[in-house]
């Protein structure tokens, strides 16, 4: 004997439909065919065009935001660190002496190339955590993942050449850029 559409079918095709199941997960939920889900759904006024669930579209919004919420810290974690760099007592730079020969060097003071660079490696930490930030106050569409990174690699564009690692390991010259002597 053949099955019948009940009126409990109908809520439940209504019920995943609100959630922003598609018909394939429908078809599995219930056992009927897509036909027969499609033939239903149209009578009932239900579509199914190319949606994208309503919780996936919910975890993507989270998953942005916790990823948003890590650049941002991790931003912020840098542009503290070369602070603190900058405030040292003592400074270590590599220097080249007679010969060519590079060593390592403690100064009381950093080098200006070396305060140049930290200063506009900060400054484009800075400008670019503060403009996510204001985006994502802004940003009615934070679900999508290619809004977010084409944002960050919008942000990024003004970035001072000479600052070829923020993380402030090797300046442009390609000596060790100013690093805090570490403890013995």
């Amino acid at each position: 004997m053949a099955r019948r559409w009940t009126a409990r079918d109908d809520r439940t095709l209504r019920a995943l439909n609100k959630k922003g199941a598609t018909l394939g997960a429908v078809c599995r939920e219930t056992g009927w065919s897509a036909a027969t889900v499609s033939r239903r759904a149209r009578a009932l006024g239900l579509t199914w065009a190319n949606r994208v669930p309503t919780e996936m579209v919910a975890a993507q919004a989270e998953n942005i935001a916790a990823v948003r919420a890590d650049v941002l810290a991790a931003m912020w974690e840098q542009a503290q660190a070369m602070l603190g760099r900058l405030a040292a007592p003592e400074f270590v730079d590599l220097v080249r002496g007679e010969y060519g020969v590079e060593h390592l060097t403690q100064l009381s003071t950093p080098p200006s190339r070396s305060l140049r660079d930290l200063t506009s490696a900060i400054s484009n930490l800075t400008r670019s955590a503060a403009a996510i930030e204001s985006a994502a106050k802004s940003n009615a569409d934070s679900s999508d993942i290619r809004a977010f990174l084409t944002f960050m690699a919008g942000a990024n564009v003004g970035q001072d050449s000479t600052t070829s690692d923020i993380g402030g390991e090797n300046d442009a010259s390609g000596s060790a850029g100013g690093v805090p002597p570490q403890p013995a």
